[in-house]
């Protein structure tokens, strides 16, 4: 049977026996596979299987009912469902509660709800293509408005979306538009790649000839300041060249050959001033010269005047005629002093003035040890008894000392202590090393020495040897000067 909707489908033939005992045979397809379900007829005393071959009997008795029944069968047959659930009304309001019209009209009904979810999938179906169509073409819009203001990203970003929705809704689609919708979608991707291309081709010659006219406009400024600045000086070198000071002027024209290798005006400029500074090189070398020759001759003049006593008169010194020596000796001796030999340390200087403060001192039978420490407290200087060197002359820790003295310099007080330690020919002594007091032997002492050079060579005179002195003879001059007498 040709059916538009597969359904199940049911049809009843009713076969009538004597003693009104009814037998039904139901055939019925589902899913389109039928069957045969055959029922048992009977009644309270006999059973008996009906002849299906006594249909035409049966047909030919039908009342008007069943042949609305009939009907309703017939229209089942051929899935007319609302003309069937019509004639099965007909055939309940004839017969009530007839369950077979109940039946009928339940699969009639059922087989039109299932018709009206088709159309309605059919209809759902066709807004999903529209929908699928409508968000297409907006995507392509919106890509092409991109690709209008050269949002090439954008653009790229919309296609690539675009495809992916038409690939999600490739099962509505008819495989005909799939592809044409695709194939759009490829061709603006390609026209998207290609504006792409052109326009980073149009703004690479853009930023070529804007880098090229840039450089150009940075090559004239370079020019231009650098004229300037050659210009300036060139006028710094005429000053310099009329305060004579050649060397700074020199010194300018370099670095404008720096600039400009080839510059006229300060090649020129260099000859010139190179010649100047050379003239008055020589100039002042001959001035030196003889104003050297001149201060010989004055000096070898001196050297002519004889000495003479001078002990407090202006000019150099002198105490027999023989020998000289500088006016300013005592302060050429406080300059020796500081430029070389021996010169007292910071720490050393402050520590023997540390020692001229005055003390006071009470010791009566005290021990070495704490008259030092005492010492140590009232001058606040380091003291450090060397005893190795002072239990060699017999001193030792326990030694004990008597002494009073009242405001006196503690230099004086600790002479006074080591004067009443050690053996008469053998007292201890002390000296500042490092800004601390040591006592120690004289021996020991002696061997911490150090060599002092002093320059005394502005005090040293030496004695011309005079090789062409005249010669005197006394008794030939005493003759001249009698017979000059006696004329």
């Amino acid at each position: 049977m040709n059916r538009s909707f597969e359904s199940p489908t049911s049809f009843i033939l009713p076969l009538r026996c004597n003693h009104a005992v009814t037998a039904f045979v139901a055939a019925t397809t589902l899913g389109g596979l039928p069957f045969a379900q055959p029922s048992l007829v009977g009644t309270g005393t006999t059973s008996t299987l009906v002849n299906a071959f006594g249909l035409q009997s049966a047909v030919a008795q039908v009342s008007s009912t069943d042949a609305d029944r009939m009907a309703a069968r017939g229209a089942m047959s051929r899935s007319e469902w609302r003309k069937a659930i019509d004639l099965w009304n007909t055939v309940l309001a004839a017969a009530p509660g007839d369950s077979e019209a109940l039946t009928g009209i339940q699969q009639a009904q059922s087989a039109l709800d299932q018709g009206s979810q088709l159309s309605t999938v059919e209809a759902d179906l066709g807004i999903r293509q529209e929908r699928a169509r409508v968000m297409f073409k907006a995507s392509l819009d919106r890509a092409n408005d991109y690709l209008k203001v050269d949002n090439f990203k954008l653009a790229e970003s919309t296609l690539l979306t675009a495809q992916v929705s038409l690939d999600k809704d490739k099962g509505i689609l008819p495989p005909g538009e799939y592809a044409t919708m695709s194939e759009q979608i490829r061709t603006m991707q390609e026209d998207v790649s290609s504006k792409r291309t052109n326009v980073e081709l149009q703004k690479m010659k853009s930023s070529q000839a804007q880098a090229k006219a840039d450089l150009e406009k940075t090559v004239q400024s370079e020019k231009a300041s650098r004229e300037q600045a050659i210009d300036q000086n060139l006028r710094r070198v005429r000053q310099l060249q009329l305060e004579l000071k050649y060397s700074e002027a020199l010194q300018v024209i370099d670095e404008i050959l720096f600039m400009d290798p080839h510059n006229p005006a300060a090649l020129a400029l260099r000859d010139i001033i190179s010649t100047s500074q050379m003239y008055r090189k020589y100039n002042d070398v001959e001035n030196r010269r003889w104003r050297s020759y001149g201060e010989m001759s004055q000096a070898a003049a001196d050297a002519m005047v004889p000495p003479r006593t001078n002990l407090s008169g202006p000019g150099p010194r002198s105490t027999s005629a023989v020998m000289e020596y500088p006016e300013d000796w005592p302060q050429l001796s406080i300059r020796r002093d500081g430029a070389a030999g021996y010169r007292m340390s910071e720490r050393d200087r402050q520590t023997t003035a540390d020692l001229n403060k005055p003390v006071s001192v009470n010791f009566n039978n005290n021990q070495l040890d704490q008259v030092i420490n005492y010492m140590k407290s009232v001058t606040s200087v380091d003291f450090f008894p060397d005893w190795k060197a002072l239990e060699a002359i017999a001193v030792r820790s326990e030694d004990t000392v008597t002494l009073t003295l009242n405001d006196v310099p503690a230099s004086i007080a600790l002479n006074r202590i080591l004067e009443q330690l050690g053996d008469e020919g053998d007292r201890p002594l002390y000296s500042v090393e490092d800004g601390v007091i040591v006592l120690s032997s004289d021996a020991a002492l002696r061997k911490k020495v150090i060599t002092v050079v002093y320059d005394i060579r502005d005090l040293l005179f030496e004695v011309p040897y005079f090789d062409n002195a005249p010669t005197f003879n006394l008794s030939s001059s005493i003759q001249q000067g009698a017979n000059s007498g006696g004329g």
